[in-house]
C-alpha cells in the first residue's frame, strides 16, 4: 500500500509540475482552460491527503498487529518507520503544492478577469466607432438628398426662366414686324404726299 501510495504521489507532481509548465507558456490555454483543470486537480489533491491520511491509519493498525506479531523482527519495524517518515513529508509537499496552486489559480483568474474587461472595453470601442461611422453616412446620405432637391429645382427654375425669356423674345419679335411694317406704311404715304 505504501509503495502504491508513493507511486501515485510521483505521478501527482509531475502532473501538477506540467500543468504550471502549460499555464506559464500558454496565455490563452491560462484564461480559459487552466481554471476548471485547476480545480480538478485541487479536487484530485484533496481527495489524495484524505486517501493518504486512511491510509496513514491502515498503517498504525497494521504496524500494532506486526508489532505484537511474533514475526515482526526489528529490521521490518525500521523499514516501516521509514516509509510512514517519507509518506508523512510526502503528505506535507502535498499540503504545500495544494496551497501553490490554490494562489496561483488566483492569479489566474484575475488575470483572466483583467482581459476580458480589457476585450469588453475593446468592444464598446468599436461599436461605438461603428455607431459614429453609420450616423456620418447618414448624414451624408442626408446632404446628398438635399443637393439633389437644390438641383433639380434650380434646374425647373432655370428651365422657367428660359421659357419667359422666350416668349418675350417672341412677343418683341412680333412688335418688331408690326414697327416694321407701320413704317412702311408711313415711307408710302410720304411717297404718295410727294
Amino acid at each position: 500500500i505504501l509503495r502504491s501510495t508513493m507511486e501515485n504521489m510521483v505521478r501527482l507532481f509531475q502532473y501538477l509540475t506540467m500543468l504550471k509548465q502549460n499555464g506559464h507558456n500558454n496565455a490563452s490555454y491560462e484564461a480559459e482552460t487552466l481554471p476548471q483543470e485547476s480545480m480538478d486537480t485541487l479536487t484530485l489533491v484533496d481527495n489524495v491527503v484524505s486517501l493518504i491520511a486512511q491510509q496513514q491509519l491502515q498503517i498504525h493498525s497494521e504496524k500494532e498487529l506486526s508489532l505484537r506479531s511474533s514475526f515482526a523482527g526489528s529490521q521490518s519495524e525500521t523499514m516501516l518507520k521509514n516509509e510512514i517518515l517519507q509518506l508523512r513529508a510526502m503528505l506535507k509537499k502535498v499540503e504545500v503544492e495544494k496551497e501553490e496552486l490554490g494562489e496561483y489559480l488566483k492569479e489566474v483568474q484575475v488575470a483572466a478577469s483583467e482581459n476580458e474587461g480589457a476585450f469588453d472595453q475593446q468592444v464598446r470601442g468599436l461599436l461605438g466607432e461603428k455607431l459614429h461611422s453609420e450616423q456620418r453616412i447618414e448624414s451624408l446620405e442626408t446632404e446628398l438628398e438635399e443637393e439633389r432637391s437644390k438641383s433639380q429645382q434650380q434646374a425647373i427654375a432655370h428651365n422657367d426662366i428660359k421659357l419667359h425669356y422666350r416668349d418675350e423674345i417672341h412677343i418683341l419679335q412680333s412688335q418688331n414686324i408690326t414697327v416694321q411694317q407701320q413704317l412702311v406704311l408711313l415711307q408710302q404715304e410720304l411717297l404718295a404726299k410727294s
